[in-house]
């Protein structure tokens, strides 16, 4: 079920765990909270969104490592959120006070058939950039006239103003509560789109 909103309703197998808090206060135990987790996705692009006190850094997950443009780092002490996803799956992380974590890993359509099929709503979020230049190789700078700069893990991006645009596709849980009200319970990052699709 579609609308003319640009958002999708589907049904897909689904299942969130919370995990409980961690200490993390070196760029090692956060690649170790994140490694198990994305250790075995083969061919699957696993993607990085950083929510940092400064910025916000984009970049990718590959071999148990966080690659980011021109082979930045940042100190786990400066992470608001931390958005780690592909297709499949999403670990999210979020600080809930000096050097403590909460996380929650969300799977989509698992193979077990005892998880029930909930409903999902599908966007396509715009992100800001109206213009594109490519950086170095795998790399590309979206910017607009209003200052905003985000710099993408792709190779040749083309973008106007107009339908070529980046999105990024979002799954939107739906849940009832006990008196048979439907509201959102989670989202999660699925992956980038390119171009005008």
């Amino acid at each position: 079920m579609s609308n003319n909103l640009g958002l999708n309703m589907r049904r897909i197998k689904t299942k969130a765990t919370i995990n409980d808090p961690v200490q993390i206060t070196t760029a090692g135990q956060l690649q170790q909270a994140v490694s198990p987790v994305f250790n075995d996705t083969g061919r699957t692009t696993t993607y990085v969104v950083a929510y940092l006190d400064y910025r916000v850094l984009i970049g990718k997950f590959e071999n148990n490592q966080f690659l980011f443009y021109q082979d930045e780092t940042f100190e786990p002490k400066f992470l608001q959120k931390l958005r780690v996803f592909n297709q499949k799956q999403e670990f999210l992380l979020w600080r809930q006070g000096e050097h403590r974590f909460n996380s929650r890993l969300r799977v989509d359509e698992l193979d077990n058939e005892n998880n029930e099929q909930d409903i999902v709503v599908v966007a396509e979020q715009v992100l800001w950039g109206t213009q594109s230049k490519n950086l170095a190789t795998g790399w590309s700078k979206l910017t607009e006239s209003r200052g905003t700069i985000l710099i993408l893990p792709f190779d040749s991006i083309t973008v106007d103003d107009s339908q070529k645009r980046v999105k990024i596709k979002t799954h939107h849980y739906i849940e009832y509560n006990e008196i048979g009200q439907a509201g959102y319970v989670d989202s999660r990052f699925v992956e980038f789109i390119t171009g005008s699709d």
